[in-house]
């Protein structure tokens, strides 16, 4: 660095001085730069107060005091300098005068050395403003910046997370809470608990750190119960870089609903104004005067600007009117968010378990679906929570791409992982860890408390509840918990109220009929024909409290509450109604007793009705991230240096490397020219045949071809379709259908990628004394190829029927389609939707992949499509069509 000064006591050269800019202090090995004064100006640099936030070193020195102190001293010591360079040397009393000149300013020296450290700390910042900084706001050496973890061992079982390092926000909380659980084997984890009696209950948890992007994060967790109903989220959230808060874009507005109609497999939803939604958008609906019409978080695909439908159904030919669709957007509407986002009932399935993405505002993406699990692992020893997740989750955001990693905690098995490197978030803004769970505007909730329930020699029972039940004729219920469960069973399946007798009363039909009455339990209001929510079909008989401990006996063996999840207790009507209503912690479950933690007086047992419900809870395990700054390192021989000895990567051992002419052979990955199996034999082939299962030797890729020498009969047809097996033979799917052979050739498919490990033909012979003499080779290969299927259906009549359909082609690694509809013949036009669907039994409809049949050939193409199975799908019918074929094609 030109005109600074290395301060090592030995002031060489003094004669030749020049006033320094900066003041070098070498230690040891290394040296720190200081800038002094300007010497032109005389102007001295402005002392930066350190922002601190848990750093040391600074001490007194960062202050306003300490500072003036410190420019005091740097103008003293350069005024000696100065004095220092205008001496004449040249005689020995001179020298000397300059000598007595040095020490003063050794001593100068020595008291701005001691205060180095404080320098640093208070003027850093300011100088070097580009340098990473460590959480502790010391200069960071290595790259990672900023690390965090919390596992909430700091915690007393019950504490609320400390405001200093944790944010938390309700939205109708009811009895919902934020405590830290887990006290054997090592359980810590701080649970998130929504109250099940809120619809539209949501906690956030949110961390006071902030970090940017790059970054590794983890996250342990798992969650109480998977429910319709009920979503959770783990991530991060963008923040404003300013104030650090939480950035979120405008909620699309509540649109009213005209009417609903079911179908079989969808809903049509007309709204009254246009609805703003696009493809891909998630509602719930509410208010619906049918409230089987009230569903929760669905899909939407868009018909025009007012109509919408949903894959959920009341059945074919119910409707309805009236309602709200409400925007459900999966971040909250947060502007900047990475997670992954949990819904749906399984704990496991990829459709309820996905990693979703959002940057600056823009549409929200499923970027994949996880192969996580919010499962958790428990014993079953009396009063010891020791619940743990199942799985630990890790993201790796950079600013190429996203990489999920999901391991099995305390375990050498191999992580999974999958990445995704498009809409990657920002690396200049700010996030924060955020960890939410939510439930639906419509969640099916209990309404009411059942104070008397009584029959009179009939099944239809008069229900009195303790608060007026909201209830019309049209509603459906259902109800749990009454004391007398032999006369007044569990409504385990949604029940049609019968008549409205008043706002507290309503009847119903529940069990047999008989002359009886009972009290306790409650009544649930059904939404969306989803069931009440984590009710256990058992009713307490009676309950006591000994030792801070309630026991609850149950009418029959409990058989699904886990030690240290939570319980709630609802239209228990010991002593008064409601009176030890509330949440519990499972302490022992044996038999029929459910002991669970209370704490007060001790009294003995009071008979009694009453619900039990599992709480909807995500448990927050452990998490951890690490902030770190983008280091590349490459090596000056790789990337093909033409000396193959330099060359990375290159191990070179003694001997004499010679030339290789010749291959004779290959590996068995068959990386050489492809491999021909004749896999049917040249013959005539005169009935509809399939192969038997046919084994592949070697390599990952094949073209089958189908070369015919001779054809014979009247109007002979062959079709021919390639199956694939994954299990060894038992159950086959179709991979692809040729094009229908007529006359001799040769017939050759695409390259197709091997999913299975067995392979057959499906020969189809039509026509008047048909016959086909063909031979069937298949060339194995290892060749890179992208997935490809193709289905062909050529019923004739297939288009005249409204409803019909093709067979379900698994297409799952497709994301392009192809949909095409030959035609031969046709009186009236029809209608024809690609449709996709995850299980093979749910459909829905694909956007943009319509055909409307003509009297020739018609093509339809779509992309970004993530289906599992396709198929056709004949939504209007035609008239007098006959068809040729119907094809649909996908690639990866």
């Amino acid at each position: 660095m030109a005109n600074e000064t290395l301060v090592d006591y030995g002031h060489s050269d003094l004669p030749n001085y020049v006033p320094p800019t900066v003041l070098a202090v070498k230690c040891t090995d290394d040296v720190i730069r200081i800038p002094l004064a300007d010497p032109a100006t005389g102007a001295l640099p402005v002392a930066i107060v350190s922002g601190g936030g848990g750093g040391g070193g600074g001490g007194g020195d960062a202050s306003a005091a300490n500072q003036t102190s410190q420019i005091a001293l740097e103008t003293s010591m350069d005024a000696s300098l100065t004095t220092i360079k205008n001496k004449d040397f040249s005689t020995a009393a001179k020298q000397d005068t300059g000598n007595a000149s040095l020490a003063s300013l050794d001593g100068r020296v020595t008291s701005l050395d001691a205060k180095i450290p404080a320098l640093l700390m208070g003027r850093l910042p300011a100088i070097l403003p580009d340098l990473p900084l460590t959480e502790k706001g010391m200069l960071s050496v290595g790259n990672g910046v900023q690390k965090f973890r919390e596992n909430w061992t700091q915690y007393a079982v019950g504490d609320a997370p400390n405001p200093a390092g944790w944010a938390t926000t309700w939205t109708n909380q009811g009895t919902g809470f934020v405590r830290r659980r887990g006290d054997s084997q090592g359980a810590t984890y701080m649970c998130l608990s929504l109250c099940p009696l809120q619809q539209n209950s949501e906690v956030t948890l949110e961390s006071v750190a902030n970090f940017r992007f790059p970054i590794r994060h983890a996250a342990a967790y798992s969650m109480s119960q998977r429910v319709a109903g009920i979503e959770a989220e783990v991530g991060f959230i963008g923040v404003n870089n300013t104030t650090l808060v939480s950035e979120y874009i405008s909620p699309k507005a509540d649109v009213a609903i005209a009417t609903a109609a079911g179908a079989t497999s969808l809903t049509t939803f007309t709204t009254s104004t246009p609805h703003g939604l696009v493809g891909g958008d998630r509602v719930n609906i509410v208010g619906v005067v049918d409230p089987r019409f009230n569903f929760q978080h669905e899909l939407v695909t868009i018909l025009t600007p007012t109509t919408f439908t949903t894959v959920s159904t009341p059945g074919n030919g119910v409707n309805s009117t009236g309602g709200t669709v409400k925007s459900n957007d999966p971040f909250d509407s947060a502007k900047n968010a990475t997670s992954w986002f949990h819904n749906g009932t399984s704990a496991t399935s990829s459709s309820s378990n996905w990693i979703m993405q959002r940057r600056n505002g823009s549409a929200f993406r499923v970027v994949g679906f996880a192969t996580n699990t919010t499962a958790a692992t428990a014993n079953a020893v009396p009063f010891s929570d020791s619940i743990a997740p199942s799985l630990k989750n890790e993201q790796l955001i950079s600013e190429e791409e996203i990489s999920f990693i999901t391991s099995v905690p305390d375990a050498t098995s191999a992580p999974t992982s999958a990445k995704f490197t498009t809409l990657i978030s920002e690396d200049d803004r700010r996030n924060k860890l955020r960890f939410r769970i939510k439930s639906a505007h419509g969640l099916t909730v209990p309404v009411a408390r059942i104070t008397a329930i009584a029959k009179t020699g009939t099944t239809t029972a008069t229900v009195t509840t303790d608060v007026a039940h909201g209830l019309a004729a049209t509603d459906y219920v259902q109800i749990y918990g009454v004391a007398d469960i032999t006369n007044f069973p569990a409504l385990t399946a949604q029940t049609l109220v019968s008549s409205i007798v008043s706002p507290t009363q309503f009847t119903v039909v529940i069990g047999t009929a008989s002359t009886s009455s009972s009290a306790g339990g409650a009544v649930w209001k059904v939404n969306g024909a989803v069931l009440a929510p984590g009710v256990i079909p058992q009713s307490i008989q009676s309950i006591s409290r000994t030792g801070n401990v309630l026991t609850a006996i149950g009418n029959t063996t409990w058989a699904t509450p886990v030690v240290g999840e939570t319980m709630h207790i609802y239209g228990c009507n010991a002593t008064s109604m409601g009176l030890y209503d509330g949440a519990y912690r499972v302490l022992r479950v044996s038999t029929t007793t459910l002991d669970l933690e209370s704490v007060g007086a001790d009294f003995g047992s009071i008979a009694c009705g009453g619900s039990v419900i599992r709480r909807s809870e995500l448990r927050i395990h452990e998490t951890s991230a690490i902030e770190y700054a983008r280091l590349i390192a490459e090596f000056a021989g790789a990337n093909g240096n033409p000396d193959a000895q330099k060359s990375v990567p290159m191990n070179v051992t003694a001997g004499t490397l010679t030339t290789c002419s010749t291959v004779s052979s290959v590996t068995s990955n068959n990386t050489g020219i492809p491999l021909l199996v004749a896999d049917v034999a040249s013959a005539a082939l005169t009935t509809t045949t399939t192969t038997t299962a046919i084994t592949p030797t070697s390599g990952s890729a094949y073209t089958v071809e189908i070369a015919v020498t001779a054809v014979a009969g009247t109007t002979p047809t062959l079709d021919v379709g390639i199956e694939e097996s994954d299990d060894s033979g038992t159950n086959w799917y179709r991979v692809y259908d040729f094009l229908r052979i007529t006359a001799t050739g040769a017939y050759r498919s695409p390259v197709l990628k091997l999913r299975g490990n067995r392979v057959r033909y499906v020969q189809t012979v039509a026509g008047s004394g048909a016959s086909f003499t063909r031979v069937v080779n298949r060339l194995q290969s290892s060749a890179p190829t992208p997935m490809l299927v193709q289905s062909i259906d050529r019923t004739a009549a297939l288009l005249n029927t409204t409803g019909n359909a093709t067979a379900a082609l698994l297409s799952e690694g497709c994301t392009s389609f192809n949909f095409i509809c030959r035609c031969t013949a046709q009186t009236g036009a029809a209608t024809v939707d690609l449709q996709g669907s995850e299980d093979g039994t749910n459909w829905y409809t694909i956007t943009g992949a319509t055909l409307t049949s003509i009297n020739g050939t018609v093509r339809s193409a779509v992309t970004n499509v993530q289906a599992k199975f396709v198929r056709g799908f004949v939504t209007t019918q035609g008239s007098s069509i006959t068809l040729a074929e119907l094809t649909i094609k996908g690639v990866e």
